[in-house]
């Protein structure tokens, strides 16, 4: 089984929801900022399935610590603040 991102402090739902609404601000930054990264892309840059990109961001899904790293370096953050602990 894959090793999941520690959701310290945080409910599973919880954690999806903020990890979902993260990653939908780290794509709307890329396109604000012109360097456009829509959920179809992100998925191609980091060989998630796009339908595995898809549910991470309607926090339909738990993301695997390896997904959240690939996620976080394709967005050009920080794993920590993609999965809430920072700011």
């Amino acid at each position: 089984m894959e090793e999941e991102c520690e959701a310290e402090d945080m409910n599973e739902q919880r954690f999806m929801e903020v990890f979902a609404e993260r990653l939908r601000q780290g794509l709307r930054y890329r396109q604000e900022n012109r360097h456009p990264l829509t959920q179809h892309r992100l998925a191609e840059l980091t060989g998630i399935h796009y339908s595995t990109v898809s549910r991470y961001a309607r926090a339909r899904r738990m993301p695997s610590a390896a997904h959240a790293v690939q996620i976080a370096e394709a967005l050009g953050v920080d794993v920590g603040w993609l999965c809430g602990s920072g700011k």
